[in-house]
C-alpha cells in the first residue's frame, strides 16, 4: 500500500489553484522588454540603471515575473525572441530556475542553460527532486550533473541514476520517487484514520494505493475521499474491472474511526 504524491503539472492543477495564480501578460512583458533592450549589458552585469523611467519599467518586469507560477515563466520565455528571452531569464526568481528549465522545450532549455554558469546551474538544480534532476539531466553537462550528485545521499543517486537508464521513450524515464510506502499488513482504516489526524496534508497528495505483486492496482482511495464519513473505495477483483463502493464508518473528519 502506499500514498503517492502526484508532482505538480501545469495542465494537471486543479481548477481552483490554476484561477489562484496570476495569468502571464504576455503583450505587456513583451513591450517592457523591447523597453529595456537596450539595457541589456547593464541588467546582465547587474549595473545599476542611470535613467529613471528603465528603472521603474525593471522593476516592474521583475515583479511581473516574480508573481507568475514557473510554468507560466515558461510560456512566457518559450513566447519571446531570443534577446528579450534573455532579458526574463535574467530577471526569473534563482529558485525558480530549476523549475522553469523542466518546463520549457528542449530548443529553449538548451538556449537558457548555455547563458548559465556552473554554480548557477548547481543552484538551479539543487531543490529539484531525483526524478526532476534525471529529466534535466542530458542537457546539463557532465560535470554539473556529477557535483549535483554528489550532494545528494546513496538513495537519491540511485533514483537518479536509475531513471537515466531509461530511454526517453520508456516509462521508467518520468518515474515518480514521491512515494511513501505502507507496510503490507496495514488495513486502508488504519491508514484514513492516520490521516485525518491531520488538518491538511502535502500538496498533490490525491490517492492511497493498494497494491500486489500480481496485479498493477487493487484498490484505490481518492483523496477527496478521505476526510468523508463513508469513503468511497476502487476495488480491482483479477478479471474484473474497477467498480466504486461504500466503506462503512460512522465517524468524520475527527480521526476517531473509519
Amino acid at each position: 500500500m502506499s500514498i503517492e504524491h502526484t508532482p505538480p503539472t501545469h495542465d494537471g492543477e486543479t481548477g481552483q489553484n490554476h484561477a489562484e495564480r496570476p495569468s502571464a501578460d504576455f503583450d505587456r512583458v513583451h513591450s517592457l522588454c523591447e523597453i529595456l533592450e537596450p539595457a541589456f549589458e547593464q541588467i546582465e552585469n547587474g549595473t545599476p540603471l542611470e535613467d529613471a523611467p528603465l528603472r521603474d519599467k525593471l522593476t516592474e518586469l521583475t515583479v511581473l515575473l516574480a508573481e507568475l507560477h514557473p510554468a507560466d515563466v515558461a510560456d512566457v520565455l518559450e513566447s519571446l525572441p531570443p534577446r528579450e528571452r534573455n532579458i526574463v531569464w535574467l530577471l526569473v526568481k534563482p529558485e525558480d530556475d530549476g523549475e522553469v528549465l523542466l518546463e520549457v522545450s528542449d530548443a529553449v532549455r538548451e538556449t537558457l542553460i548555455e547563458s548559465m554558469d556552473k554554480d548557477e546551474l548547481l543552484a538551479a538544480v539543487d531543490d529539484l527532486d531525483a526524478d526532476e534532476l534525471a529529466e534535466l539531466a542530458d542537457d546539463l553537462p557532465h560535470q554539473v550533473v556529477y557535483e549535483a550528485l554528489q550532494t545528494r545521499d546513496e538513495e537519491e543517486r540511485a533514483q537518479v541514476k536509475a531513471a537515466m537508464s531509461y530511454e526517453d521513450n520508456q516509462v521508467g524515464a518520468i518515474m515518480d520517487f514521491e512515494l511513501v510506502s505502507i507496510r503490507a499488513d496495514v488495513a486502508c482504516e488504519v491508514v484514513l484514520r492516520y490521516l485525518r489526524r491531520f488538518d491538511s496534508l502535502p500538496d498533490h497528495t490525491d490517492k492511497i494505493l493498494s497494491s500486489m505483486k500480481t496485479t498493477c492496482c487493487r484498490a484505490c482511495c481518492p483523496s477527496a475521499n478521505f476526510w468523508s464519513p463513508i469513503p468511497k473505495i476502487w476495488w480491482k477483483r483479477d478479471g474484473e474491472r474497477c467498480r466504486a463502493f461504500p466503506r462503512r464508518g460512522r465517524r468524520g473528519r475527527s480521526g476517531a474511526g473509519v
